[in-house]
């Protein structure tokens, strides 16, 4: 293995650990994306109760 090999073999090496971690970051966006998800959509809910019965009353 010369030179350029190892340079080449330590850029791969590299570029697989930041493929890594951004994937691990894009995994945890998600995961916070889905709960703000579900948390509007309970505050709709509610939001949509509190209208209907201001409208009842």
């Amino acid at each position: 293995m010369n030179a350029r090999d190892r340079v080449e073999d330590t850029y791969e090496r590299q570029n697989d650990e930041r493929l890594d971690s951004l994937h691990s970051k894009i995994r945890t966006l998600r995961g916070i994306t889905t709960d703000i998800h579900g948390d509007v959509e309970r505050q709709n809910l509610m939001l949509d109760d509190t209208v209907r019965a201001i409208y009842l009353q």
